[in-house]
């Protein structure tokens, strides 16, 4: 597929229009950054809400939801570290 001279023109005018790279790229990164944040929350409230249910009604000892909640904390919260840490790093 090949770009015509008006699509051409759309997308520098486009990029005239949103800033320069850096603030696209600085859009980019605290997006990416907010995004994995809300689906740490979400993910680790789910977590935890289900694991006090399972406790409530007998189906998993606290130990075990405790461990749950742990690993999924952590692995979730290496992934969130990795995200943050891209979005202050600085690629100069």
């Amino acid at each position: 597929m090949e770009i015509t001279e008006i699509q051409e023109e759309e997308i520098a005018q486009n990029l005239v229009t949103s800033g320069s790279v850096e603030e696209i790229r600085e859009k980019s990164r605290s997006t990416l950054a907010l995004k994995l944040l809300y689906i740490f929350s979400i993910i680790l409230t789910f977590v935890i809400l289900i694991s006090l249910v399972l406790i409530w009604f007998n189906k998993l000892t606290f130990d075990n939801g405790m461990t749950l909640i742990l690993a999924i904390s952590s692995t979730f919260s290496g992934l969130l570290g990795s995200a943050l840490t891209f979005y202050f790093s600085d690629n100069q």
